[in-house]
C-alpha cells in the first residue's frame, strides 16, 4: 500500500461517556494506523550492508533477554535499527480519534 494509511487500524478502542455534558452517551473511538513507503534506491554496498543488518537483528531477537541483562539487549536493538533505518522504507505512524456526539 506503498505510503497511503491503511484503511483500517490496529488498536480500535472505544469509550461511551456523556462527553459535553447534556445527559446524552456519547462515543469516542480510538484507532493506530501506519503506512509503508517506497524502498530507497540503495548502492550495492547499502544493500549488502541492509542484508548483513537484517540478519544480525533477526539473530539477536532470537535470543532470549530474561537470562541476561535486558538493557544491554535494549541498548543493541536500538543500535541496530539506528544503522539499518536509513537503509529502510520509511515508516509512519498516527493515531486518530472521532467523536460523536448524540442529538
Amino acid at each position: 500500500m506503498g505510503g497511503a494509511l491503511s484503511p483500517w487500524g490496529y488498536r480500535a478502542n472505544l469509550a461511551v461517556t456523556d462527553w459535553n455534558g447534556d445527559g446524552k452517551k456519547d462515543l469516542l473511538v480510538g484507532d493506530y494506523s501506519s503506512s509503508v513507503g517506497p524502498a530507497p534506491d540503495l548502492t550495492p554496498e547499502q544493500a549488502k550492508a541492509r542484508e548483513k543488518l537484517v540478519e544480525l537483528l533477526n539473530e539477536y531477537m532470537r535470543e532470549d533477554p530474561k537470562y541476561g541483562d535486558y538493557q544491554q539487549f535494549q541498548d543493541r536493538m536500538r543500535e541496530i535499527w539506528q544503522e539499518l533505518k536509513p537503509l529502510e522504507p520509511k515508516r509512519e505512524s498516527h493515531g486518530f480519534v472521532w467523536l460523536l456526539l448524540r442529538n
